[in-house]
């Protein structure tokens, strides 16, 4: 830095260089070509909101899903750590995912989330601290899903038209509520064999099978926000549409698919042209029991995919 300030003085001809002071041209290089780039902050405002309790439960939500496109691309530095992902990795996801522009999100802005989301480890180790996974040059899954946060932020904030990029909100029909076993005072009765099956067993029906019954909005039997179904002597209405938190409907929508698409067309990539990377891709992928719509295979075995599951570390079960 010293050497920059002496050569900028020089070029520019500034007052630290009429005077031949090299602590002016320090000062003068901090104050006009750093400090005005600095804007990374302990206490920032997303700082705050990422502890608010809907967006953890959204992060937690899709942690387990979104580990499948952390894990792909953090196994791409042969000489970093086969557990974390880099600053490299993570801007090579986003790069692939079509998250960078000049505009809304550039690679300055994703790098700045990088170092925030890092700050806490850089000032641990400072301290003295001795990571033994985690460090500042490197994100864990947590961290990754927090830099996401941050990047949804940074887009919604600043363009909030970027909404009508996330399709329609969730069908009315989809969710279910028993309440209880009177014919309810108001609305109108929703007649569907089919439906009133599907709701003996479970109070959330699955959307491609729902697409199957004619009842969406367009349909010629949609439901409506009064409408009810009888199974037996019960009575079910449909619960509102729409997600906890604006993060959710970004995730979804926008950066799960996206991720998702990237990673499936980088392990293709990546198998093709070294069967050492794909021999450890796939152990790997298969320590942390992902499942995805692709197939890896290791000495004869395959990592069958199912995108409808949902893998918790070591116990599946299906979402809908």
């Amino acid at each position: 830095m010293v050497r920059l300030a002496a050569f900028r003085a020089a070029a520019f001809k500034t007052d630290a260089a009429s005077c031949g002071s090299l602590g002016l041209a320090l000062s003068e290089f901090v104050q006009l070509q750093v400090i005005p780039h600095c804007d990374l902050s302990l206490g920032d405002a997303m700082g705050a909101t990422l502890k608010d309790r809907k967006v953890q439960w959204v992060l937690e939500k899709w942690r387990d899903r979104l580990a499948f496109p952390y894990t792909v691309y953090s196994i791409l530095d042969d000489e970093g750590s086969m557990l974390l992902m880099n600053l490299t990795e993570m801007l090579a996801l986003f790069r692939d995912s079509g998250f960078i522009d000049d505009e809304l999100c550039t690679r300055r802005d994703i790098t700045n989330f990088f170092a925030i989301v890092n700050l806490d480890d850089e000032l641990f180790e400072a301290a003295g601290g001795k990571h033994t996974t985690d460090n500042s040059l490197e994100l864990t899954l947590d961290e990754f899903l927090e830099v996401a946060a941050r990047v949804c932020d940074a887009k919604l904030r600043a363009h909030p038209e970027l909404t009508s990029q996330m399709g329609p909100p969730p069908l009315l029909g989809l969710r279910w509520t028993e309440v209880g076993t009177s014919t309810p005072r108001n609305g109108k009765r929703l007649q569907h064999s089919r439906l009133e099956e599907a709701l003996c067993s479970a109070l959330v029906v699955p959307k491609d099978l729902f697409e199957t019954f004619g009842l969406e909005p367009d349909g010629p039997n949609p439901v409506l926000p009064d409408s009810f179904v009888q199974v037996g002597k019960r009575y079910f209405k449909p619960e509102e549409p729409g997600f906890e938190h604006p993060l959710e409907l970004w995730i979804e929508t926008l950066f799960y698919p996206r991720t998702m698409a990237a990673a499936k067309k980088k392990v293709d990539e990546e198998c093709t042209a070294s069967p050492e990377k794909k021999r450890r891709m796939a152990k790997r992928l298969k320590s942390i029991k992902k499942t995805f719509d692709a197939e890896i295979v290791e000495d004869g075995e395959a990592i069958r995919t199912n995108p409808n599951s949902r893998t918790t570390f070591g116990r599946t079960s299906s979402s809908p």
